[in-house]
């Protein structure tokens, strides 16, 4: 989720090098291994491609981004947000 909102936030750019992934764990306070996970789970949603075992880079393309725009979207709508919340919610956003 954060490389994901880094990418929608225009944080991070097509080919744009990762963080190691022992780097990333120790900024996020979190375990190697769990990095090493999300990233086996970007790369096989395309998201991030890994160059000869030494370092990844982030792909972004109009099909990736609209991917990762559904799935914030997603998981916003089913965050427990009644239909009214809902609307309120939607408003406030497209009015800004």
């Amino acid at each position: 989720r954060y490389i994901k909102k880094l990418i929608l936030a225009d944080e991070l750019k097509h080919y744009e090098e990762l963080p190691s992934r022992r780097e990333l764990a120790l900024q996020l306070s979190i375990n190697p291994n769990t990095v090493q996970k999300a990233y086996k789970q970007l790369e096989d949603e395309g998201i991030i491609k890994t160059i000869s075992n030494v370092r990844s880079v982030v792909i972004v393309n109009e099909k990736i981004l609209e991917k990762l725009r559904s799935e914030m979207i997603e998981e916003t709508m089913t965050s427990g947000l009644d239909f009214q919340q809902t609307i309120v919610w939607l408003t406030k956003l497209w009015n800004t």
